[in-house]
């Protein structure tokens, strides 16, 4: 404690190793499901040390006399998400009341996948992302040329002239004809 006897008022405590919510860095970061009583406390505080917080909320909707009251409140009440950076000192966040508990199996926290993150908070998967990103990539503009997928013509690379609703026109040299817009796919620009 004798290091303490130098500080002034308004200079910050030096936190000590066992005081502090983690430990060492982790490799890659690690989701957890943690019970609390209070979501928004125990995010502001696990916010402050740097943990990324993520749950769930739904707009409530109340009358309270004769106004309207509208709130967001957590879908899973009492559960939490937490992202940490660094290896989880269970027994500090239990001890400082930020927690109540962690999920666990065989008294061992689970580790969730991002994924389960990104679904529970009604985002898409990142293998939903990138088939997204992939859709927008390949689709079909005027001006663009383009592959037809199916039929007699399948494999014809064609100019597309107009599009309307989900329908394409195109053309290929004295060749014109029309499409669906799915029968039809971008072919992309090689990169110089």
């Amino acid at each position: 404690m004798s290091h303490y006897t130098s500080l002034r008022v308004g200079d910050v405590l030096p936190v000590e190793g066992r005081w502090r919510i983690t430990g060492q860095p982790l490799d890659t970061p690690e989701w957890y499901a943690l019970r609390v009583r209070g979501e928004s406390k125990a995010k502001a505080k696990l916010e402050f040390a740097e943990v990324e917080v993520a749950y769930p909320v739904e707009r409530d909707v109340k009358f309270k006399n004769g106004q309207r009251v509208e709130r967001l409140k957590p879908v899973i009440p009492g559960l939490i998400y937490a992202k940490f950076r660094a290896a989880p000192m269970w027994h500090v966040l239990k001890e400082r009341g930020i927690i109540t508990g962690v999920v666990c199996r065989d008294q061992t926290p689970i580790i969730l996948p991002p994924d389960i993150i990104r679904r529970v908070m009604g985002l898409p998967t990142e293998a939903e992302r990138l088939a997204a990103a992939k859709a927008e990539l390949l689709r079909v503009r005027e001006g663009d040329k383009a592959r037809i997928l199916s039929g007699p013509l399948a494999g014809m690379v064609v100019d597309v002239r107009s599009m309307r609703g989900s329908r394409v026109w195109w053309a290929a040299g004295f060749v014109k004809g029309e499409a669906e817009i799915n029968g039809v796919e971008r072919i992309l620009p090689l990169a110089p």
